[in-house]
């Protein structure tokens, strides 16, 4: 699995395009989405791996992976009903809503998360969860806007 985060992004669709050309520079490759919208990365029209995107701020985070993968990214100091557990729930809430295809419901916030899917942790000034299948996490890679 591999993880991109561009800071001081104003534009999400040129902060995805530095990702894409830094994941795979010699390749034409696109964000292509599901009837769910699920993020997919393909190159020469091909499905190579699966993607999650989230931003916020300036800040957009991508992940690729070869199995289904949600990501999200919050401030840590958004604020979060205390009933949802604080931004760090919200966050893996979010992840695996995304990773299964159904976002953020009222399903989501209910049910029992799969723990041994989620890793969550702190990135400057912000919480970021990502959820999928695929335990092995590889360096962050920062991208420059």
């Amino acid at each position: 699995m591999k993880i991109y985060i561009a800071e001081n992004c104003k534009d999400i669709a040129q902060a995805k395009s530095a990702i894409l050309r830094a994941y795979a520079p010699h390749n034409n490759c696109s964000i292509k989405y599901s009837a769910t919208g699920q993020p997919s990365l393909c190159c020469e029209n091909e499905k190579i791996a699966c993607a999650s995107i989230s931003h916020t701020g300036n800040i957009i985070v991508m992940v690729f992976s070869i199995k289904p993968v949600g990501v999200d990214v919050e401030r840590n100091d958004r604020k979060i009903s205390s009933r949802l557990g604080g931004i760090s729930e919200w966050t893996r809430r979010e992840a695996y809503g995304k990773m299964i295809g159904v976002g953020i419901n009222s399903e989501i916030l209910r049910s029992e998360l799969p723990d041994d899917m989620l890793n969550t942790f702190e990135y400057s000034d912000y919480i970021i969860s990502i959820c999928s299948q695929e335990r092995e996490l590889e360096l962050i890679t920062t991208i420059d806007i």
